[in-house]
This record gives structure tokens, sequence and C-alpha cells, in this order.
């Protein structure tokens, strides 16, 4: 597992990328996050689309994956790099936002560990949308 620097306001999280043993090559695989046509809740909240933590974000690509009252997930493609994918968590309109080419991409915080993705990380974690893993 590999360390990466993230911003974040606010809330604080662990980023942990890992890359599956099928990821080896070099082509991304992050296809499967704008498959579905945007509609108006693929939209951050106000107060975090102004936000410098989004600001790495293409925001035709920005897709709600999952939310509960106090936490939403979604996915995005990153202006910085065309080959990164970007989990994005809002909670209490801060947001924080991890990026990175190799799937599955896994962040923890007080909220729990999810993962973004094709496939789950290992056999034991929850499926919450297409592409988005909570562990068990």
């Amino acid at each position: 597992m590999m360390r990466a620097e993230h911003k974040a306001a606010g809330t604080v999280g662990i980023l942990l990328l890992t890359a599956a043993l099928s990821s080896c090559s070099s082509t991304p695989q992050w296809s499967e996050l704008t498959t579905e046509t945007a509609t108006e809740k693929d939209s951050f909240p106000p107060a975090v689309a102004d936000s410098s933590s989004v600001s790495q974000i293409d925001p035709d690509s920005v897709r709600l994956q999952w939310s509960s009252d106090d936490v939403a997930y979604y996915s995005a493609l990153s202006t910085d790099d065309a080959d990164s994918a970007c989990l994005v968590v809002v909670a209490e309109d801060e947001a924080v936002t991890a990026c990175g080419r190799q799937a599955p991409l896994t962040y923890e915080d007080e909220h729990g560990t999810v993962a973004l993705g094709s496939t789950a990380p290992s056999n034991d974690w929850e499926q919450l949308s297409p592409v988005l893993w909570r562990e068990a």
C-alpha cells in the first residue's frame, strides 16, 4: 500500500492507494465512472463546488455514488492528470478529495473505509454503487 497526499478542507482522513493485482498495466481503468448521463444530483453542494478542495475535478465527470444523512461520496475525473480518478467525500459542506491512477482507490475516515473501482478490494466489502464499496 502507498500513502498519497490529498487536499482537505476540514475532515481529516487517510488515503490509501492500493493496486489490485490485475491493475499492473499502464492503461487506467476509470471509464466505468462516467457511463451514466449526469443528473442534477451529480453536482457538489454550492459550498463545496467553489472550494479549492475540488479545483482539480472535471465538473462534467462528477457522479454521486452514494450518500447518507451525514456524508456523500462522489466519483470524478481529475483535470491535473488525465489518467487519474478522484473520490470526493463531502461532509458538513466540506470536501476531501483523493485522486489516483489505480483502482481500487481506498479512503478511510471517521465514516469508515470506502473504495472506488469496479471491483472490491476483497470479498468482505459491501457494494454501495457499481463503483463504490464499503468495508464490512
